[in-house]
């Protein structure tokens, strides 16, 4: 069996987010075909429950995936011991300085599903530049030293051949050797579970005190700042005249030391001095992951909204596909590869960017219609049930069968600052003249 290591860069922990959550799943799925081990920035202990001792720590007991912490000093020997690698985000920079180097090279997959260089551009007015530049000088080494690529849309597909084709690695022997370039980047969206949701206790009715069993509940969830949560605030007053017992709810971030909360805060402040705070607009903690669907099956909708950024455009919300899991009935604003989906496939209503009239009647719609609400809920079901890890990870799976370093890659390098591409242009017209003669 091939032996793959997974390097997550976020904890694995009941609390996580969506690289956690998707390295979780990916790990569990391909366990069933390869030798598996986990690598996390935390202790394996913190992770969620079934874990067994076993020769190397600990592992998963309903899947046998070795779940192991990585530093600076483990890295080259998990490298070595494993036939191939697998890597998102900022832990690549640990990779490439302690582990790639120090033994023979492995093929390597680089995970840009979430691309964190566009969203992170949302945080320059909070943090400066600087995560502009750490983010750059990443994700140019990954585009440089990667063997394959996992993306999540036909959007993102195309905006990272674009960078493949300026780093050198989308060149003439790349693209003779596979016209369609599937060795190069391959579209690895996020996945569903395949059993149905259920909910194992309660996480918001009977629970946070002021959501009773009968209230409308709204759910927004977490805060980012390329979100747009306070179009949702303005349309409140106006749908509180129709849903007196209308409850909103919003979660805390599971990251908040390594993520800005200046829309968090706005949000917070906001519904504090309009006094709706634990009356109408609830902020509840994370909902630890084993958990997550009963924040879906206790909620009436959804809205997920976002302000007119570049970010939407390349997005797949992971929220928006939880709830077509839990056939949550879902308003979203248009842009971005979700909102078409929604459209599409009739699993939910889509709205115009910071319209605060189109966003009360859609939600006001929805609330008021159960047949509306069954009719979008039935199709999300249906839809998710067609989209299980086992199916969206086939493409990676597929490769780790028989995981090649791309041979072309040191090929074409990037030119010199002083290369002249005038001569370059001037040397091929002449060569194609003499041909021609």
């Amino acid at each position: 069996m091939t032996r793959v290591l997974l390097l997550c860069p976020e904890r694995v922990r009941p609390s996580m987010a969506g690289v956690g959550i998707r390295f979780t799943e990916m790990a569990r799925s391909l366990a069933r075909r390869f030798d598996v081990t986990l690598g996390i920035p935390n202790d394996p202990e913190e992770a969620p429950a079934n874990l067994v001792a076993s020769a190397d720590g600990v592992a998963w007991a309903d899947s046998g995936v070795q779940l192991v912490r990585y530093d600076a000093a483990n890295l080259a020997g998990l490298c070595r011991a494993s036939d191939a690698i697998v890597l998102h985000g900022h832990v690549s920079n640990l990779y490439f300085a302690h582990g790639e180097p120090h033994g023979k090279p492995r093929p390597l997959v680089v995970d840009l599903y979430d691309p964190f260089p566009v969203e992170n551009l949302n945080y320059f007015p909070t943090l400066g530049d600087e995560p502009y530049r750490h983010d750059r000088a990443t994700l140019e080494r990954q585009l440089l030293e990667g063997d394959l690529f996992l993306c999540s849309s036909e959007e993102q597909r195309l905006f990272y051949l674009g960078m493949l084709l300026a780093t050198g690695r989308l060149n003439p022997e790349t693209y003779f050797d596979d016209f369609g370039l599937a060795n190069l980047v391959r579209i690895v969206p996020f996945g569903l579970p395949a059993e149905k949701p259920s909910a194992p206790e309660p996480v918001l009715r009977g629970v946070v005190p002021g959501i009773g069993p009968e209230d409308p509940v709204v759910l927004f969830g977490g805060i980012y700042d390329w979100y747009d949560p306070m179009l949702l605030i303005r349309a409140l007053p106006a749908l509180l005249e129709r849903f007196c017992d209308l409850r909103v709810v919003f979660c805390t971030n599971p990251n908040p030391d390594s993520t800005p909360q200046g829309t968090y805060a706005e949000v917070l402040d906001a519904c504090r001095r309009r006094g709706w705070l634990d009356r109408h607009a609830f902020f509840v903690p994370w909902v630890p992951y084993p958990l997550r669907a009963g924040l879906y099956l206790e909620s009436t909708v959804a809205a997920v909204l976002h302000r007119p950024r570049f970010e939407t455009e390349l997005s797949m919300r992971t929220r928006v596909l939880d709830h077509l899991w839990a056939g949550l009935p879902t308003v979203a604003t248009v842009g971005g590869g979700m909102s078409r989906l929604l459209t599409e496939h009739d699993m939910g209503l889509v709205v115009p960017e910071d319209d605060e009239a189109a966003l009360t009647e859609a939600l006001g719609g929805l609330l008021s219609s159960p047949a509306t609400r069954g009719r979008l809920s039935g199709n999300a079901r249906r839809w998710a049930a067609s989209h299980t890890w086992d199916g969206v990870l086939e493409p990676l799976a597929e490769f780790l069968e028989a995981p090649r370093i791309d041979p072309h890659k040191s090929t074409y390098p990037i030119p010199a600052a002083g290369d002249e591409p005038a001569r370059g242009l001037a040397r091929i017209l002449d060569r194609f003249r003499r041909r021609m003669r």
